[in-house]
């Protein structure tokens, strides 16, 4: 069906262009949860915003999409998002099960998969490094514990 598909194919770029608008933050170079009472970006991390990437919902055009992407690399190594356990949910340290140092098995996911789905060699190998990582530490934790916890602790 031709016209649904045109139909759906707009309602798609409308959505990437509307995710693009609201929550890419160009000076920070990541997509950042949006507060409408603050009528501002959150500044904060969390695995979740990398769910553009996840989702395929970067820019398009080659040359922004090249720069987006060229700024998430640039994000997660100026912020040492590096971890030996996997990616944190957060990096805040609120002593809640969502946050440090807490990493959720499907925010791993999508943080392995939506930096792998970029396609950028930089990315790639994150994405890969984290995987490693992540598959280590769940390991590790049935090693010692004969357990796998819903949530992995103190590993990252």
């Amino acid at each position: 069906d031709a016209s649904k598909a045109e139909y759906y194919t707009k309602k798609n770029e409308r959505r990437r262009l509307a995710i693009n608008n609201v929550l890419w933050n160009e000076e920070a170079g990541m997509w950042f949860d949006f507060s409408l009472t603050q009528n501002r970006s959150r500044k904060n991390f969390y695995v979740s915003n990398i769910f553009p990437l996840f989702a395929g919902c970067g820019h398009q055009d080659d040359n922004l999409s090249k720069h987006q992407l060229s700024a998430v690399t640039s994000y997660i190594k100026d912020n040492k998002l590096e971890f030996s356990g996997g990616i944190p949910t957060s990096l805040h340290h609120t002593g809640q099960q969502w946050d440090f140092p807490n990493a959720w098995p499907p925010l791993q996911h999508v943080w392995i998969v939506g930096l792998a789905n970029a396609a950028t060699p930089s990315l790639t190998n994150i994405a890969f490094t984290n995987a490693q990582k992540w598959v280590r530490s769940v390991y590790l934790g049935w090693e010692r514990t004969r357990v796998i916890f819903e949530k992995n602790v103190k590993n990252c």
